[in-house]
């Protein structure tokens, strides 16, 4: 792909001023040049991720993983007795590399972002957008994507970022076999991409017609938890059951937080699912 002199322009700027560079990147974007339009944000992204401060998981990982490693630490000994591998894999490399803990939350931030719009741009690639149209989806997407959020967890935003990606490129069958890895890689990311993973998997060998759709949400709204408990008690997956029993049933985390900007929050993506689903179910999809 040719790099053209705006988009040279926007990602030299960007290295000295984010914010900048990534509007002169929207400001310049031209169908055909997305990875330049995708690299500008994620870049900016990195910036605003590297430097917040240690709040939330990331002083737990900070303390508790990633200064206690040492050279004589193995990757064995960083993954035994955790379910969610992947980040413990990564935050060894790093100590033995010498490279800064906050380089972590800063690359997955940027990486989610990278991913998030390559899937938005396989969504709409057949969509006759002009520049300024599809410019303003790129935007809109990237507006959506709490990277910030994703930088401070370290774990389950970058998992739904990886199964996002994955999903989006296997049902347009593209990059089918990467995918697939990258499905294995947000489940290894955390535990909880199970459960998107097997839907994804039976949805490959049974639809449901979108005008029933709203019945199997509410179903799945008010017995939800009864089935989940069950399967959960049914289903022995070794270290996972005790590790979600203990985190996220009978833990801190089993209670969702239903006051203040959360419960804002929770009506917002309410609301937006639903007009999701109204423009869904009156597209030409007949599915």
């Amino acid at each position: 792909m040719q790099l053209r002199r705006e988009s040279l322009l926007s990602l030299i700027v960007t290295f000295f001023s984010p914010l900048i560079g990534a509007v002169l990147s929207l400001l310049t974007y031209k169908r055909g040049h997305e990875k330049n339009l995708f690299v500008s944000l994620s870049l900016f992204a990195f910036a605003v991720t590297y430097f917040i401060p240690p709040l939330q998981d990331l002083y737990r990982r900070y303390t508790l993983n990633y200064l206690p490693y040492s050279e004589s630490t193995t990757y064995i000994d960083a993954i035994t007795g955790h379910v969610d591998i992947l980040m413990y894999v990564v935050l060894l490399f790093f100590k033995k590399n010498n490279i800064p803990f906050f380089w972590a939350p800063a690359l997955e931030a940027a990486f989610s972002v990278y991913l998030g719009l390559s899937a938005v741009n396989t969504a709409i690639k057949d969509k006759l957008y002009k520049n300024k149209q599809k410019a303003f989806v790129f935007l809109l997407s990237f507006l959506m994507i709490n990277f910030v959020g994703i930088a401070l967890g370290l774990r389950f935003g970058f998992a739904v970022s990886l199964f996002t990606y994955a999903a989006i490129k296997i049902i347009y069958k593209e990059r089918v076999i990467l995918s697939y890895l990258f499905l294995l890689l947000s489940v290894c990311t955390h535990f909880s991409m199970l459960i998107p993973v097997a839907v994804l998997i039976a949805s490959m060998f049974y639809s449901v017609n979108k005008k029933i759709t709203p019945v199997y949400c509410l179903l799945a709204y008010l017995a939800g938890t009864f089935v989940f408990f069950s399967l959960f008690n049914s289903i022995q997956l070794g270290n996972i059951n005790d590790y979600a029993q203990a985190g996220y049933i009978d833990g801190k985390f089993a209670n969702a937080d239903t006051t203040g900007n959360a419960m804002i929050m929770s009506i917002f993506r309410f609301t937006f699912f639903f007009v999701l689903y109204v423009i869904y179910y009156f597209s030409n999809n007949t599915c």
